[in-house]
């Protein structure tokens, strides 16, 4: 149980949001309130009920948002085994992403997670360096034909360059002809997941309407992209080892079986888009940060002039990018792509002395947690400077978790933030992006936490 007590020791009043006419009232009986402005709704729940806040969304189902790092650690490391995935938001991925690591739970959940581990190990990772940084120098060449004035937009840029990187150390293949068309079916099946989750009554696909017209069009696109793939490497295992060759190689632990069909398409699915997708929301709120922070960017710059020397990094480099790293930690902080996880108890628990009833609704999200000014002064601002001594760890370590935490941390955090470093130092090294002027950014919190409408940049 943890130590601390349900609304004690903080007011987070100092924390900035802008607060919406319909959120006036009893926050917690507005179920409209969660659906339309989620972020503003947790962080004004937050003030009015402390650390643990419950949301009355009729009938049987309440909510709780978990804001305290104690109880976040509670829920997702100590007594994880009590805390599994909400069945119905569980669902709704599984029509995307199948039965893969994501949403696999229990027994099948550890025996996948320790097939794919190898995959993952540092070694792995090296031989994907250059790739990483081939697809990033290519990005580059095309910026520089970049006229001034021109705008780009920078969230469509990363997105584009962190899905050829996925499709590149995942699949082996150049995406230039296909990949860049899967582009649009990814980002509607990302929509039909949202509103599904939004829908309290779930029009079963084989309805035909619309909407599910339209996202079983997009979701056939994919399957016949990866199951294509897999096929055709099947067949032909010639040219540089990808995470698919490990994938085809994997053996089950106890029976010597591969990998199914199913269960190839299903975590290349899953990988595809968790590989490409947090990264670029990443990259994409830190060249927004870095252009506020001249002198923050002054400082990445220097910092890479010094360790590249104006050559590509290599994975020696990319470990002396002290400034690079703290930059990318903070604007993890502030800008957490997975900003909302929900779990949901097998038994009643007490979390903050408040009672959590078994089979209701837990929220942990980076994005409240990351704000709270009990272990982050200043909670609001840009400060690498945080990170000077690395990421919290100990009895702190859930007051920072935007890739999770436990047994379900994010397989692919070095991955991530390998491909993370690379393209920002990489980049920085030769353009300056800026903001049109008076541009502000605003949240579009769905899957990820993309900002609404791309971001517009000018190339200096």
């Amino acid at each position: 149980m943890n130590k601390y007590s349900a609304g004690s020791g903080t007011n987070p009043s100092t924390i900035r949001t802008t607060r919406s006419p319909f959120l006036d009232g009893w926050i917690t009986s507005s179920a409209s309130a969660l659906r339309r402005a989620p972020i503003e709704t947790y962080l004004q729940g937050w003030r009015e009920q402390g650390d643990v806040v419950r949301f009355r969304l009729g009938g049987p189902f309440d909510a709780y948002l978990v804001v305290h790092p104690e109880g976040v650690d509670h829920v997702l490391r100590e007594d994880n085994q009590n805390y599994g995935k909400v069945e119905w938001h569980n669902a709704r991925f599984r029509e995307l992403l199948g039965n893969g690591l994501a949403t696999s739970e229990g027994d099948r959940w550890l025996s996948r997670r320790r097939l794919l581990q190898p995959a993952f190990h540092r070694e792995r990772i090296e031989g994907m360096v250059a790739v990483m940084v081939g697809a990033t120098e290519e990005v580059a060449a095309r910026w520089d034909l970049v006229q001034p004035g021109d705008i780009i937009d920078m969230s469509r840029e990363m997105m584009g360059l962190t899905l050829t990187i996925a499709t590149r150390t995942l699949l082996g293949i150049d995406p230039a002809a296909e990949a860049p068309r899967m582009g649009p079916f990814i980002d509607e099946s990302l929509r039909h997941i949202i509103r599904r989750l939004e829908s309290l009554i779930a029009v079963p696909l084989g309805i035909p309407a619309p909407a599910n017209r339209r996202f079983v069009a997009a979701r056939r696109e994919l399957d016949g992209f990866i199951l294509g793939l897999i096929e055709a490497r099947r067949a032909d295992r010639s040219g540089p080892s990808n995470m698919l060759d490990i994938l085809l190689d994997t053996r089950d632990a106890e029976t010597g079986e591969p990998l199914t069909t199913t269960d190839l398409r299903d975590e290349i699915m899953t990988m595809l888009m968790a590989g490409h997708e947090s990264t670029s929301v990443a990259l994409t709120w830190a060249w927004y940060l870095l252009a506020q922070h001249p002198d923050v960017f002054g400082a990445l710059r220097s910092e890479v002039d010094a360790v590249l020397d104006g050559g590509v990094p290599t994975l020696e480099q990319l470990g002396q990018l002290h400034q690079t790293s703290m930059i990318i930690d903070e604007t993890l902080r502030l800008y957490p792509p997975a900003w909302s996880t929900t779990r949901s108890p097998l038994h009643d628990d007490v979390i903050g002395g408040r009672r959590i009833p078994k089979g209701k609704i837990v929220i942990v999200s980076p994005y409240v947690t990351h704000r709270h000014p009990d272990f982050w002064p200043n909670p609001e601002a840009f400060e690498p400077e945080r990170f000077r001594d690395g990421v919290p760890t100990g009895d702190n370590r859930f007051s920072y978790f935007p890739f999770g935490g436990g047994p379900r941390q994010c397989l692919g955090l070095t991955f991530a933030l390998t491909e993370a470093k690379i393209i920002l130092a990489m980049l920085a090294s030769r353009f300056h992006p800026a903001l049109p002027p008076g541009h502000v950014a605003r949240l579009d919190p769905q899957v990820t936490l993309r900002p609404l409408g791309g971001m517009p940049m000018r190339l200096g």
